[in-house]
């Protein structure tokens, strides 16, 4: 095989003038490649400098091609002129291998690059796959049964369901359960207090200590000083049946308590100066109050003896239990159900009018005492 000639080396040659005859044409003289091979050319135009010439033994096809002058060739002959170039390359076995190699190359590294994201692909579509799997089977086992499928369904909502419940209760119980050491703190605080009702505006307006000095020594004959009481007010709102209540702070809870014992004093026989319709109560929380006024409609239908108030606490006094006929009450979860699983007692019998009168000409009255048991 004979070597090849590099395609831009050609035979010397040089620009003829435009004038020229058809001999003195400029030529191309193409050698190395299945023997000479000359392609003549026809010039379209001049250059500015004027015509050239191409030397008939040599012309650089660069220089040709680039040169200012623009020339036509053929397309078919310009075709034909780069497969016979083509072909003598690619009959050269050192240039064959410098294009393996490079393709090579070139397609390993592409390989390298892609291969993980062909492996990442792989994965994704067998897990794709699986799900598809799975989703077929579920669907498989709801087509042939049905009814299964609804039972699995409210098994598991009830489960949650009963879940939630058990939750719930369990908050329920905590927040009573807060409720409770909350009511306790807060009546704790008003041991110390007492509320005197029934006291008109034009007597006092409630902050002055020594009117309540006055009135515990006339009215309860307790002896008390400026030092033994903390604070005083009245609370609420005054109407014009019923005054605001008196809120009365005690230092302690023993002048509390002398005062508080003494409360029945008001409207005895024995007190010289009696106050009827002035009464002393408990301070007690808005809880207590709401628990003490259902025990006052429990003595009034009939299903409890009686009810009280000591240190914040509800007392009441039952008509059937012997054993213990007395009962504190702190909450109404407590006193509630009690009362309401309690029998009613029938009204207590009106008077019997017997024939016998007295001395003084007045029927006489069959004594009748509450009922007990």
């Amino acid at each position: 095989m004979s070597d090849l000639t590099p395609l831009n080396s050609v035979t010397g040659g040089q620009r003829r003038k435009a004038t020229g005859s058809p001999e003195d044409s400029p030529v191309l003289n193409i050698t190395g490649l299945n023997g000479p091979a000359q392609k003549p050319l026809r010039k379209k135009k001049k250059t500015k400098q004027g015509a050239s010439v191409v030397s008939q033994n040599s012309v650089n096809l660069d220089k040709v091609l680039s040169s200012d002058e623009d020339y036509e060739e053929d397309e078919d002959e310009i075709s034909d002129m780069i497969k016979s170039h083509l072909a003598a390359a690619f009959s050269s076995e050192s240039f064959l291998n410098q294009v393996t190699s490079v393709v090579t190359s070139a397609v390993v590294v592409s390989m390298n690059s892609i291969t993980p994201k062909i492996t990442d692909c792989e994965e994704k579509i067998s897990n794709l796959i699986s799900a598809v799997e799975i989703l077929q089977e579920e669907l498989n086992r709801i087509k042939s049964n049905p009814g299964k499928i609804d039972s699995d369904i409210l098994t598991g909502i009830k489960e949650d369901f009963d879940s939630l419940k058990k939750q719930c209760a369990e908050k329920d119980n905590y927040i009573l359960d807060l409720n409770k050491r909350i009511e306790h703190l807060e009546s704790y605080s008003r041991r110390n207090s007492v509320r005197i009702s029934g006291i008109p505006l034009t007597e006092t307006r409630g902050n002055d200590v020594q009117w309540m000095i006055d009135f515990s020594a006339k009215h309860l004959g307790v002896k008390l000083t400026v030092h033994d009481i903390g604070r005083m007010h009245r609370t609420g709102k005054n109407t014009v049946d019923r005054p605001s209540d008196i809120l009365v702070k005690f230092s302690t809870y023993l002048n509390r308590h002398k005062v508080f014992e003494k409360r029945s004093f008001l409207y005895s026989k024995l007190n010289k100066a009696p106050r009827a319709g002035v009464f002393i109560n408990e301070n007690l929380t808005r809880q207590r109050s709401s628990l003490f006024y259902i025990a006052r409609r429990g003595v009034k239908d009939r299903k409890i003896a009686s009810a009280w108030t000591h240190d914040g606490a509800i007392i009441t006094k039952q008509f059937f239990e012997k054993e213990a006929p007395i009962k504190k009450w702190l909450h109404h979860a407590d006193m509630v159900p009690y009362l309401a699983h309690l029998p009613v007692l029938p009204p207590r019998p009106t008077p019997i009018a017997t024939d016998d009168t007295t001395a003084d000409g007045t029927v006489g009255i069959a004594a009748t005492g509450p009922v007990t048991t």
